[in-house]
């Protein structure tokens, strides 16, 4: 396992408590049932799970993990909780409230699918698509069969909280249910806890539908233990240096106002320079220009080794987690080595099926697209060549054309017409995708700023008045959006011409 976290551990005769060092946290220190969870096989899994999927690729350093991700988030929702435990001098009435928050915070990725979100939004896609279109997907089932699954049922329309046909890749519905249903459970209970109530913290429905307990702020809000933990992780992993900031006087302004977590005003150039850093790292990071295509091309090899039974398919990992549940070994088994380990030994699998003339099913990528597709990203090649990129700001009331922008919108639509069949085929592949600096409060609790004992209600960080970032709420909300076109080599000197021929008359 290859992992940010060092660990250097000891122990009592007993193994408990244990002591880990991780080179972002330093020591940190787990308590009897958080020792027993950290030595779980559904918890262990995640060592293997790396945090950035396929980043590595890009970012050589990238090799950190879910499994060190979720110890510093537990370290940063202990900090978290016990600066609103004293602010609230212990009021909240619940003796077992950082208790809680740290088992939470260390669970709260259990879900996470090989590759981490890059599976998790394509089956998440496969999913919403079989449910909104009724659609039968070429190797996967029906619609009516997909929502009459067990896990897909519990976990959508009769989980109201959440909705109807509610995303059951989606992590924290995953999570929910492993919690709930897995031997996880059983350690939780034999330690005094409730699996209901902390898969409801992971789920981020502790307060109920439709109120946001402290418990789901700290885990799950515009300022929490995740984000905390990750700006400062990728950033150290990957060498981009956007995930610094004043970490500590962030925690050290923590407060609490009728049950929401908020911070003191000392702290608004702290969370200022968080929400930043927080839209730096998708822009330099989760949308790199070559990771982006690098992704891309996973999902159309993971979907070609769906089809020739090499992976397991989406319901396929439904029936994994259900069987986990029933305790079947050989569906957790395969769920335990539902890792990106054991999806890339696949994909080497199949370019020696490739090398040695085998038939496999072209019906995603011809067979000498799949082997070039695999042999970058196994072997970590140079991802696809970039064809066209426009990168701009945009927003409700100053629309940031970039002076290609025209040209962009021209060579676009020319690939889907006169270029379908390259672009159906995989051999060209365009990604948009859209950044927003503050995300809207609908989606997200937002960070809240208290004067105190001036203020009478905390205000969003946005709002603030003595916010920089005032201008950018409501209707002025800005984001950063991202249109590239990458093409095969053997198309890059025909496309690239193209390009050149159309007229930059935006600029």
């Amino acid at each position: 396992m290859t992992s940010i976290s060092r660990i250097e551990v000891s122990t009592t005769s007993e193994g408990h408590p244990r002591l880990i060092f991780d080179e972002v946290v330093g020591f940190v220190k787990l308590k009897g049932v958080e020792a027993r969870l950290w030595e779980s096989p559904i918890l262990s899994r995640l060592g293997y799970v790396k945090q950035l999927g396929i980043a590595s690729n890009v970012f050589p350093g990238a090799s950190h993990t879910r499994l060190s991700h979720s110890l510093g988030t537990m370290f940063y929702a202990d900090r978290l909780a016990s600066s609103f435990e004293n602010a609230s001098q212990g009021k909240n009435g619940d003796p077992q409230f950082r208790d809680k928050i740290r088992v939470a915070a260390l669970l709260h990725d259990i879900g996470h699918p090989a590759l981490s979100h890059n599976l998790e939004l394509w089956f998440g896609d496969v999913f919403n698509d079989a449910v909104s279109n009724r659609s039968i997907l070429s190797g996967y089932v029906p619609e009516e069969q997909l929502q009459k699954h067990p896990v897909a049922i519990e976990a959508g329309s009769r989980f109201e909280p959440f909705g109807p046909n509610q995303d059951p890749f989606h992590n924290s519905v995953a999570s929910w249910y492993l919690i709930r249903r897995s031997p996880i459970a059983e350690i939780l209970t034999s330690e005094g806890f409730d699996p209901e109530e902390i898969a409801s913290i992971v789920a981020g429905i502790h307060g109920g539908p439709a109120v946001r307990s402290v418990y789901d702020q700290i885990l799950d809000s515009g300022l929490d233990a995740d984000k905390l933990d990750y700006l400062q992780r990728d950033g150290y992993a990957t060498g981009v240096r956007y995930g610094t900031f004043d970490i500590e006087q962030i925690l050290k302004s923590v407060g609490q106002h009728e049950n929401q977590l908020c911070v003191d005003e000392d702290a608004i150039q702290a969370c200022i320079h968080f929400t930043l850093v927080r839209y730096l790292w998708y822009s330099q990071i989760i949308c790199n220009k070559n990771l982006v295509v690098f992704e891309q091309m996973v999902r159309f090899v993971y979907e070609a080794l769906v089809l020739n039974k090499m992976v397991p398919s989406p319901v396929e990992v439904l029936h994994m987690m259900k069987g986990v549940s029933e305790g079947n070994e050989q569906r957790t088994d395969e769920w335990l080595a539902f890792t990106d380990e054991g999806i890339i030994r696949r994909m080497e699998r199949m370019r020696r099926r490739l090398k040695k003339g085998e038939k496999v099913d072209e019906s995603v990528l011809s067979r000498d697209l799949l082997l070039d597709y695999i042999e970058r990203i196994v072997w970590k090649r140079e991802a696809l060549p970039n064809i066209a990129r426009v990168d701009y700001v945009e927003g409700a009331k100053w629309q940031g054309k970039h002076p290609r922008g025209e040209r962009y919108s021209i060579f676009h639509n020319w690939v889907l017409t006169d270029r379908s069949e390259d672009y159906n085929a995989h051999r060209i592949i365009m990604k948009s995708d859209h950044v927003k600096l503050i995300k809207d409060e609908g989606d997200e609790t937002p960070i809240l700023i208290k004067t105190s004992p001036h203020d009478l209600e905390p205000i969003p960080l946005q709002q603030h008045y003595g916010c920089i970032l005032q201008q950018f709420s409501g209707d002025n909300q800005i984001g950063l959006h991202m249109s590239r076109v990458y093409s095969v080599p053997k198309l890059y000197d025909e496309l690239v011409k193209k390009w050149d021929s159309i007229p930059e008359s935006a600029q």
